[in-house]
């Protein structure tokens, strides 16, 4: 990655399949016109996060899989709940991975609000790098649409946090259709691993029942 590239405009681009963009700066990003466009990947430093869900619209109908990671929101973006309204429908969307650092109000119903607009998600993979004062798992399950094709998650960097359980729990419970869980344990504690595996490996209880495969690695 660098930052050399200060915007990026794409438009009526009709074979257009799969873009990557990474930059380790802020970038002004436009997608315009894209009807074929099925595979997105997005990593920048700093970014406008209602930007990029607004840009998602020109390929709503094409787009399968989707892989954003924002490190550092823009800070008028870090109110997150009101990104939502952005968000637009995205119907054929299979394979969704989100990483998006800075705090999260009332987190869990920001994830589940995303994941509404995905009916047909079948994996999502989540890094969790942000802070999250406020957890609220009851008000994220009934702002949850059910998921009947939502088979696999996997949790990245797992460290045993609060946030990082009540993630994976909330996922557990929630969908009907979900197969396995996979969580990779952080490293960057090893003294702390051993802790983080028993963290993970503790959710057997809420996974056995369902008959939910779970994978700690």
């Amino acid at each position: 990655m660098d930052n050399s590239v200060r915007s990026v405009y794409l438009s009526d681009l009709n074979n257009l399949v799969s873009f990557t963009f990474r930059n380790s700066d802020r970038a002004d990003f436009r997608l315009a016109h894209l009807p074929n466009l099925k595979e997105v990947d997005l990593q920048f430093g700093r970014f406008d996060i209602h930007n990029v869900f607004i840009q998602m619209s020109s390929c709503a109908l094409s787009l399968q899989s989707l892989s954003i990671t924002v490190l550092q929101p823009e800070p008028e973006e870090e109110g997150y709940l009101e990104v939502l309204d952005s968000v637009p429908m995205l119907p054929n969307l299979k394979n969704l991975k989100l990483t998006v650092g800075g705090g999260i109000d009332d987190w869990l119903v920001f994830w589940a609000s995303i994941m509404n607009a995905c009916p047909n998600l079948e994996t999502f993979s989540i890094k969790s790098v942000w802070n999250s004062p406020n957890i609220s798992m009851k008000k994220a399950r009934d702002a949850t649409n059910p998921h009947k094709h939502f088979k696999i998650v996997e949790i990245v960097d797992y460290e045993g946090r609060t946030r990082d359980f009540e993630l994976a729990e909330y996922i557990i419970k929630t969908f009907v259709a979900l197969k396995k869980v996979m969580i990779t344990v952080a490293r960057s504690s090893p003294k702390n691993r051993e802790a983080f595996r028993s963290s993970a490996e503790g959710l057997v209880k809420l996974t056995e029942p369902k008959g939910v495969e779970l994978i700690v690695i």
